[in-house]
């Protein structure tokens, strides 16, 4: 889930662009390289709260709640799972001592069957949204739909990358594909 919702992001996109051009880190000043996060910086900074967020706001908004639902569904899912090992722990614990050390008696209520099972049905109804390179569905589709949109914005705003990429520090290099 963490590995799909990083390579979603629109940044990887101006790495990418980057390492196409026919320059490189010797013969330009502003060459990305991965290490340096640069293009983490102009994606979040410049672009997505620059121009598109003066262009469309909502935009921002709706990238924020897709990231954040993604995340949500993916805490919640381990806290469930660690919920329903600790309850289903406790239940087999608390036989486990009535067996050894007095007599056997099953004394589950109703809670305790119930909440294991919310969880993990509430577990089963996460799972159900894929985390699929090829064909995500529910929050992952979303989340990359909504970044492939970041994408084809960047891809048809090319003079703002070479702007801003490009000609940062006074640099002289355009992007010219390899």
């Amino acid at each position: 889930m963490i590995r799909f919702f990083q390579n979603e992001f629109p940044s990887k996109y101006i790495l990418e662009r980057c390492k196409r051009c026919r320059e490189n880190e010797k013969s330009c000043p502003n060459y990305i390289k991965a290490e340096s996060y640069a293009h983490v910086r102009y994606w979040f900074h410049n672009i997505f709260h620059g121009e598109i967020e003066k262009e469309d706001p909502s935009r921002v908004k709706d990238t924020f709640d897709k990231g954040y639902t993604c995340k949500l569904l993916y805490y919640s899912l381990w806290i469930l799972v660690v919920f329903s090992v600790l309850a289903i722990s406790t239940i087999t614990i608390h036989h486990a001592y009535l067996y050894f050390f007095e007599e056997l008696k099953f004394d589950l209520t109703s809670l305790q069957i119930f909440f294991p099972l919310v969880c993990l049905g509430i577990i089963i109804l996460i799972k159900r949204n894929k985390v699929n390179e090829s064909k995500p569905s529910g929050v992952w589709h979303a989340w990359r739909q909504v970044n492939r949109i970041h994408v084809s914005w960047l891809k048809s705003h090319e003079d703002l990358l070479v702007n801003l990429i490009c000609k940062d520090s006074g640099g002289t290099k355009r992007f010219v594909e390899r």
